[in-house]
């Protein structure tokens, strides 16, 4: 069946709960060809993708070349599940951004993107908690930029993380995701621990939000 509600926190719960979700609402990205030599290809993140977009039938995920720029800046995305498992790098506000195909999506065009409502943003990226220090406690992220833009919750990474490993634990993540988005992360991190993946593997994914 397709959901249809116009109750958005009624469409946070009845999605977690692994009721079908409508597939122009889903957005999934994989492997785009990096823009410079300095980005090598991710050949289990766009395993990830394609395992991800199953779980949304319906959904075709954009890999490659086509996982440009374009994909995000620009569109409508309000009520839309997001899942960019790509590049990124976290450093001055500049420096802080995803590595799509055609370029770079920044912080500043994060702050632009229409992403209200969004029951899930999951950054399938290195270092996407991360960003400058502002005084005080807060963090110029990426993932900040996205709950910021007002997306029901975010789940993102502390440090660089292992194309591989983070495809297991996607899926561990997602076949958990009736639980509880915040469940569904313990749920991944333990899978992890009892594969005998370190904490390098497992530690690194947090989730902010609803």
């Amino acid at each position: 069946t397709i959901l249809v509600v116009e109750d958005e926190p009624m469409l946070l719960t009845l999605a977690r709960r692994g009721q079908s979700v409508e597939s122009s609402r889903v957005l999934v990205l994989g492997n785009p060809t990096p823009p410079e030599p300095e980005w090598g290809p991710l050949p289990w993140a766009e395993e990830e993708a394609k395992e991800v977009a199953v779980l949304f039938p319906g959904t075709t995920p954009v890999l490659g070349p086509a996982a440009r720029r374009e994909q995000l800046v620009g569109r409508d995305l309000e009520g839309h599940w997001l899942h960019l498992a790509v590049h990124a790098e976290a450093s001055t506000m500049e420096l802080t951004r995803l590595v799509l195909s055609d370029g770079y999506v920044s912080i500043q065009d994060i702050w632009k993107l229409n992403v209200k409502d969004a029951p899930l943003v999951v950054l399938s990226a290195c270092e996407t908690a991360l960003g400058e220090q502002l005084p005080g406690d807060e963090v110029l992220s990426l993932a900040r930029g996205f709950i910021q833009q007002g997306s029901y919750g975010v789940l993102s990474t502390l440090w660089t993380v292992n194309d591989e490993s983070t495809r297991t634990f996607m899926k561990e993540f997602y076949q958990a995701r009736t639980e509880g988005h915040a469940a569904a992360l313990a749920v991944a991190q333990r899978a992890l621990i009892r594969q005998g993946l370190g904490q390098y593997h497992w530690a690194p994914f947090v989730f902010n939000g609803m």
